[in-house]
Order: structure tokens, then sequence, then C-alpha cells
């Protein structure tokens, strides 16, 4: 077993080789499993994921998005997934303000001023654990009342706890969104 798509990337050719099943939870990048009899990921897919999001932003209607992702395989495998899909669903006309950072980024700063000038009204968040609260601090500091979208890691305890408090409503909301289209 592994954890995460970059590391599956790497142990899958060993794995298979040595005709070893290789496990890969947490990870959203399929490619990983092309050509290969012995490597499974074990994740909700990101088309699931990606659908409810798109049907969700719809729903609740945003107008102006922000998207904010890491440079990481499984972040950005999910990332092309939510694209394809917010074509499919027609939203991308509503992106206004796409960019990625390294995964160890924290400093928000200058994303923050373009998030100010475009008036986005949901920021969807593809970080990890450590850049999630950062980025949710430095936004709540700024002023900035924009709903941030998240998955996986908005209903982290940990993260939420290290947000010391920009995130707390967040994660109530996603826990009853969660009860609502029953997942």
């Amino acid at each position: 077993m592994v954890i995460g798509s970059a590391i599956g990337h790497a142990i899958a050719p060993l794995a298979e080789k040595a005709q070893i099943v290789m496990i890969a939870l947490g990870a959203s990048d399929k490619s990983l499993l092309q050509g290969r009899r012995y490597a499974f990921l074990h994740w909700v897919a990101p088309e699931a994921e990606c659908e409810i999001l798109a049907q969700e932003i719809k729903k609740r209607g945003y107008i102006r998005l922000g998207i904010i992702t890491a440079e990481q395989t499984s972040i950005v495998a999910f990332y092309n997934v939510m694209i394809t899909e917010f074509k499919k669903q027609g939203l991308m006309p509503r992106v206004v303000l796409d960019e990625r950072f390294l995964p160890q980024e924290t400093d928000f700063r200058t994303f923050i001023a373009k998030m100010r000038a475009r008036q986005i009204d949901g920021l969807i968040v593809c970080l990890f654990p450590d850049a999630t609260p950062a980025l949710a601090k430095q936004l709540r500091r700024a002023g900035i009342k924009a709903d941030l979208i998240g998955l996986e890691w908005f209903e982290d305890p940990e993260v939420v706890k290290a947000s010391q408090g920009a995130l707390a409503l967040i994660f109530h909301e996603a826990r009853f969104a969660r009860h609502e289209i029953g997942t």
C-alpha cells in the first residue's frame, strides 16, 4: 500500500514487475493504472466528486469563481477532471481566476489581491493540508468574504484546527452539505 499518486507512479512499475498488488490510497491519477494488472486505486473517483461539485456550484449560484491548486500529481489529476466537468456543465465562463502553486507555498498575498480585483464569490481550494489553513487565515485577515469550496481537506479536524477558526464555519457547512447529498 502506498499513499498518493506520486508515490504510486514510483512504486507501480516495481510492483508490476514483481507481480505484487499495489493499492494506492488517496490517489486520484488514473494514469498510474494504465497497462498494469497489479495496480489499484482506493479513493473516490474524481469524476464523481467533480460532478457533485459542479452541481453544487450551480445550485449555490456562484458567478465569479477562482481556483487555486497545488502543482502535484494527484491534485493536477483532480483539477483536469474538474475542468472537463466544468466545460461539460457550462461553468468555465464563471472561472475568472485560476492559479497553481508549489505544494509547500503558504504565502498567498498576490493571489488574494487578484481575488479582490476580480471580485471572486467562490474559491475552489485544491491545496495540501498545510497550505489550506494558511490560505484561509490570510483570506479572513484580508477581509475577503468569498466562500471557500473544497473537498477532502476541509473536513479534516486537524486542518480546521490549524486554520485557527478561519475554516470552522466551512467545516460545519461541509458536514451539512455531505448529509444533504447523502455521501
